[in-house]
């Protein structure tokens, strides 16, 4: 089981979730006891305000009218007093339930309000207490081995730019670690080709959703009318596992469905590398929800990341004479490189290979240090 929260953490998350028991408790109390229908739905209410609303903006997704003075924890009140047990929350926008008491209560915390009216400019004039608040609320509950965040407005703009990250680092290792920039790469990028504007690729699945901005668009799989009408990137797809239920009676047919995809995954990620626009990164969701809920189990995201981390290939040899290859120059010259930093000797041959010649006194205990250092240096690249 993959563990989430580090100890401390636990500990103070189930300190105050028992401190907080008391307002849930308010709330339940606070609750209608069940849904009350008292017009036709939509009612002449909420038809009359689409009918307004459409009038000023497109509004063919509206449903209904809410009345959020009115909706308490589960239970969402409309424009016509309808009162409807909630389980879609806002698109799972809610986690506690509406207007929950601790949360219209740090509403009327006036720091917390001064800093909502000011709408500060993050990246240039964070609060005093903005390191605080990150390490606090965010840094907390952090999986492990995540030291550093980067706050967003939405789920679009963070996929945005954790591919624009993405691809920065990419070429960063293709450049050795430089961030001198050439003036060719300069002056390209300002006309969108390459060397500035390179090709690059975010590998994402069938039936994904990453969002509606022009990046995310290009990787969002889910809906024709998601996607119609914008240009988009020649970015690759691939298929996520369809598994049957229930998975107890169907394991032998998952488990094949697994390998099916993650063998379309590494046939893709070769073809865009030899069509010149490498897959840079991957994006999957841990269940797939707009494209309708299908989950995939933890041996198909634990063979899809290593397939992500697979920075060598093509592992061959005749006796001593051993070589694999690494995705380019510069990522095979850094190997070697770091191989020897880490008190390992080791040789390059040709455009992207690794070379080993042992001696013939070269035991398996010589043969397992070597392995281990070469995936010490992997993990740091």
């Amino acid at each position: 089981m993959l563990r989430i929260f580090r100890q401390p953490f636990t500990k103070r998350f189930l300190h105050q979730g028992e401190k907080h028991l008391k307002s849930f408790s308010t709330v339940a109390q606070a609750e209608p006891k069940k849904p009350d229908i008292k017009t036709s739905v939509p009612g002449p209410k909420t038809e009359a305000l689409l009918k307004e609303l459409s009038s000023l903006q497109q509004a063919g997704s509206v449903q209904l009218f809410a009345d959020y003075d009115k909706c308490i924890g589960n239970y969402f009140v409309d424009a016509d007093g309808n009162t409807f047990l909630d389980s879609f929350t806002q698109i799972s926008s809610i986690p506690v339930g509406y207007n929950h008491p601790e949360l219209l209560k740090a509403f009327e915390d006036k720091h917390s309000l001064r800093s909502l009216v000011n709408r500060p400019a993050l990246g240039v004039f964070p609060a005093v207490d903005w390191p605080q608040k990150l390490k606090s609320v965010l840094m907390a509950v952090a999986p492990q081995g995540l030291d550093a965040v980067t706050t967003m407005m939405c789920g679009s703009c963070s996929n945005e730019n954790a591919y624009k990250t993405v691809f920065m680092w990419y070429r960063l290792k293709e450049r050795g670690g430089k961030v001198d920039f050439s003036p060719e790469e300069m002056a390209s990028c300002m006309v969108n080709q390459p060397p500035g504007s390179p090709n690059l690729s975010i590998l994402s699945f069938k039936g994904s959703f990453h969002g509606r901005t022009f990046g995310a668009l290009s990787t969002t799989r889910s809906k024709p009318i998601h996607k119609l009408d914008c240009p988009a990137f020649d970015w690759p797809v691939a298929p996520f596992p369809r598994y049957k239920y229930p998975l107890n009676q169907f394991e032998s047919e998952n488990h094949a469905e697994d390998n099916k995809c993650l063998e379309q995954v590494a046939d893709t990620i070769e073809k865009y590398k030899m069509k010149g626009c490498p897959v840079a990164g991957v994006i999957v969701e841990p269940i797939q929800s707009e494209g309708g809920d299908y989950e995939a189990s933890p041996y198909f995201f634990q063979k899809l990341q290593k397939i992500c981390q697979n920075v060598i290939n093509s592992v061959r040899g005749r006796g001593t004479f051993l070589a694999f290859n690494a995705t380019n120059t510069q990522c095979r010259d850094k190997i070697v490189a770091d191989l020897k930093t880490n008190g390992v000797l080791g040789g390059a041959c040709g455009e992207n290979s690794v070379r080993l010649r042992p001696a013939l006194v070269f035991a398996p205990k010589h043969a397992a240090i070597y392995l281990d250092i070469l995936r010490k240096t992997l993990r740091e690249i």
